[in-house]
């Protein structure tokens, strides 16, 4: 990368695609080698094939223009070849209007990936749903008193696991209940078996299956399946997001003062009380909270626009892998939600008219239930 690039998108990616694109929506052509991704009004196609499947990565990364940008505030900038210094209004310039393109892969690739997340989950959840209505067995606890899990979890993880080796036994895989298997690949699943355990073990009917597939990048296929409504959730990057094979969109509610927000508590005590801290300044200011007890689910249902925003700390990465690729994919924003114990961090997922009041509204709670600065949280 050109000097200053680095400053101005971070470290270079391990994998890039032939074009820095922008962060708009994108789209994809199929060819008979793989796929290509076009930037709405650049007018001219780009590779974005991974890197030594073809050799097309070597060749230099370019700019090109963002659909409806400025072109006239961008010339000297956008449309450059990366091999000449850039000034620092260009730069600056350059920040807004663009971002790093994320890896695309062949279209049989990612259709079989899919298709194989989709068969997992499926499978799981006839498993599932068949223990929802039986007795519960092997009952246990892991992180606190009231962080659950059941058999159910356990044999509904393995056939997942069992499944997707089968077909991938160079994969990695993270799993809630056994850990990371080790892969050789460069691709990992993770999965969540059942997120919305202490829902099923109550036989509260809001509980789901999750898988996705990442890369260097992130999540690139996603799956987040509701057994007992038969909602399959899906998206792959770049090709949107779908409910049950019919595209899905974000809100585009724009006051945040009518949207209907999700959000999540820890098993941690002490993390559940630093979250409830937060309603008495979000839930005056916006038209209702909810806390459905998956939150897998509420990032499928924000995809979905059935809730205009989500937010919640302590999430692992089987909680959100799959759930921020649907978010984003359907037309939605993301973000960090700032740790509030030893959990760790979590997202805050909103349509892109109300994602900044939200997140504002968050930092404002944030700010007001324990006294720190913006600048002091974002540096713990």
């Amino acid at each position: 990368m050109v000097a200053g690039l680095a400053d101005a998108f971070g470290a270079p990616r391990p994998f890039v695609s032939d074009t820095l694109v922008s962060p708009c929506r994108h789209r994809v052509v199929e060819r008979a080698e793989g796929r290509e991704e076009c930037i709405e009004g650049a007018g001219e196609w780009h590779p974005g094939i991974p890197g030594g499947w073809d050799g097309r990565d070597k060749r230099p990364l370019c700019l090109v223009y963002q659909a409806g940008c400025d072109r006239e505030r961008a010339t000297g900038c956008l449309g450059k070849w990366i091999g000449s210094a850039l000034s620092e209004h260009e730069l600056g310039t350059l920040s807004e209007l663009v971002t790093p393109a994320r890896r695309l892969y062949p279209a049989a690739m990612t259709d079989d990936l899919l298709e194989l997340a989709v068969t997992a989950s499926r499978a799981a959840g006839v498993l599932l749903r068949e223990r929802f209505r039986a007795p519960r067995t092997g009952v246990d606890t892991k992180s606190s008193l009231t962080d659950m899990v059941t058999d159910a979890d356990r044999a509904a993880e393995a056939l997942i696991k069992e499944g997707i080796h089968s077909e991938r036994p160079d994969d990695a895989i993270l799993g809630e209940e056994t850990g990371e298997a080790r892969g050789s690949s460069g691709l990992r699943w993770v999965v969540d078996p059942l997120d919305g355990t202490t829902n099923f073990l109550f036989g509260i009917p809001h509980w789901a299956v999750s898988i996705a597939c990442e890369d260097a990048d992130g999540a690139f296929v996603g799956v987040v399946y509701d057994p007992l409504r038969d909602e399959l959730f899906s998206a792959t990057r770049g090709d949107g997001a779908m409910l049950n094979g019919s595209p899905i969109e974000v809100s585009d509610t724009a006051d945040v003062s009518r949207a209907l927000v999700g959000t999540g508590f820890s098993y941690l005590a002490e993390e559940r009380a630093a979250a409830a801290a937060l309603l008495p300044t979000i839930l005056p200011r916006v038209r209702d909270v909810r806390r459905a007890g998956a939150a897998s689910l509420d990032f499928a249902w924000v995809g979905a626009g059935r809730l205009d925003g989500f937010y919640e700390s302590g999430l692992a990465p089987w909680d959100a892998a799959a759930g921020t690729l649907i978010v984003r994919e359907a037309g939605g924003r993301i973000d960090v939600m700032p740790a509030l114990g030893p959990n760790g961090t979590g997202f805050i997922a909103a349509g892109p008219r109300i994602f900044d009041d939200l997140r504002d509204l968050i930092d404002r709670a944030l700010g007001q239930s324990t006294g720190e600065s913006h600048g002091a949280r974002i540096a713990r």
